[in-house]
Parts: C-alpha cells; structure tokens; sequence
C-alpha cells in the first residue's frame, strides 16, 4: 500500500531552507506528486533507484532532514542528469524528500531495485 503524501504545509515547517527556496521547492513538490506515479518515465524511475541507494548509505546517520537531503543530493546530482532535463536541484530534492516519506514511514527503505508498493512490474 502506497503510503499518503503529505500536505505542503504540513512538511514544510521541517525545511530549514530560506523563504525563497521553499517557494521554488513547494512548486516542484506539487508538480512531482503526479510524476511519482507515471511509471513509464524511465528518467524518473532511474533517479528514483539512485535516490534509494544513496538513502540506504546514509540512512541511520541521524541527519535531521534538510541536511539529509542536501546529503543526497550531493550524492546523486550528477547520475540524476544524465536521466532528467531540465534537472534544478529543487527537482532533486522534492524527489529525495518523496523517497524519504514514501520509504521512511515504515522504518526502512525499500530496496532500491525493487518497485514502489502498490505500482505493477
């Protein structure tokens, strides 16, 4: 079962980015909602499995969640380019942050070849 996305407002107060970037990040959060789901992009599918893998590394460090992201995106930034254009940085967080709520509700993160729950082979 697919786990229920959350509200802008209701995550937003977790950021610890400035004003500015919250705005250009709750943009791509509600254009990406729709995205997550369209499994026939294999650009997003790609980014969405380095995204997992990168997680999986850093995963237990304790990171409160802006610096979790920015972790990951360091991480994936350049393999996600070669799958996404355009690909701003606020793209790749939405879609880090996506995979930390989807997966990290249950307490572990899915394995990242595996498909989402609830999405067909």
């Amino acid at each position: 079962m697919q786990a229920k996305l959350p509200d802008w407002s209701e995550i937003s107060p977790d950021l610890t980015y400035d004003a500015m970037k919250k705005i250009q990040l709750r943009t791509e959060w509600m254009k990406y909602r729709a995205k997550a789901l369209d499994l026939g992009d294999e650009g997003i599918r790609s980014v969405r499995r380095d995204i997992r893998t990168a997680l999986a590394k850093v995963a237990d460090n304790g990171h409160p969640l802006t610096e979790l992201l920015n972790v990951t995106l360091t991480e994936i930034r350049s393999a996600a380019a070669k799958h996404l254009s355009p690909c701003p940085d606020e793209r790749l967080i939405i879609m880090i942050f996506y995979e930390v709520f989807q997966y990290g509700e249950a307490g572990e993160l899915q394995n990242p070849d595996q498909k989402p729950s609830g999405q067909a082979s």
